[in-house]
């Protein structure tokens, strides 16, 4: 697998070198073309190489997901020193198997993102420099699978910290993927990949890093726990890894 993916990084750069010679010949034989022919040219050129450079990225990050392990446990409690979590029942497995303690992580069972007052001012009391947040698996069932209420609630946690701390760093964990069996038992939990899009999005728009933990579960369907929400021992130091990794500790 990881010779495969290899490949697949080298074609993308190789793609997107041969992009770059192109434009180039293609500049060159703009000289003495017209104004407006040479303005729309550019444009072309422009939008191929945001292709090529788009294709080349979603390889690398295909590579680094084929090949993605996690941390030592103990670099990764040093790592998360300063910092905040906040998030519901699967956030409190941090706390439950031991890889950090109370003083970094904040939860609540069942947490939803339109009653979190209490978390977000034991973050604002501590004044971590970095917050990360993991809300929304209740969410998907207490908004009724519409996205832009739980959007629009969440935002408002987002600012109250930005509020409440001046200058913190924010991440926004994604919703986890469910097993079949348990979307079937909650019609709700189908719309998590909408309340994703909607989420990176709204990180977009608000300047914070939305951080994907979706491929960890994917690659790994066997860290579910029996309901097919919640997750086992092993998922917990590649999410912290992730973390880690985006938030740049």
């Amino acid at each position: 697998m990881c010779l495969i993916f290899g490949i697949l990084r080298w074609r993308a750069h190789k793609a997107e070198e041969a992009v770059i010679r192109e434009n180039v010949v293609r500049l060159e034989n703009l000289a003495s073309a017209g104004l407006e022919e040479t303005e729309e040219e550019l444009r072309t050129l422009q939008e191929k190489e945001a292709e090529a450079r788009a294709a080349a990225a979603a390889a690398q990050q295909k590579a680094d997901e084929a090949n993605f392990t996690a941390r030592e446990v103990s670099s990764l409690r040093q790592s998360f020193q300063g910092s905040m979590i906040l998030g519901d029942s699967i956030t409190e497995g941090l706390v439950s198997y031991q890889f950090l303690d109370s003083s970094v992580v904040a939860y609540a069972r069942g947490k939803s993102v339109a009653k979190n007052d209490d978390l977000i001012q034991t973050a604002i009391n501590s004044k971590p420099q970095k917050v990360f947040m993991a809300f929304g698996m209740n969410d998907l069932g207490y908004f009724n699978g519409v996205a832009e209420n739980f959007i629009e609630k969440y935002r408002e946690d987002v600012e109250s910290l930005k509020e409440g701390i001046p200058g913190v760093e924010i991440y926004v964990n994604s919703i986890l993927p469910m097993t079949d069996a348990a979307i079937a038992k909650n019609q709700y939990l189908a719309h998590y990949e909408e309340f994703n899009q909607k989420l990176e999005e709204m990180c977009q728009d608000m300047g914070i890093t939305y951080i994907d933990n979706t491929f960890i579960v994917e690659q790994h369907p066997e860290f579910h726990e029996a309901d097919g929400l919640h997750m086992s021992k092993s998922y917990y130091p590649l999410w912290m890894t992730n973390m880690a990794i985006k938030a740049g500790i």
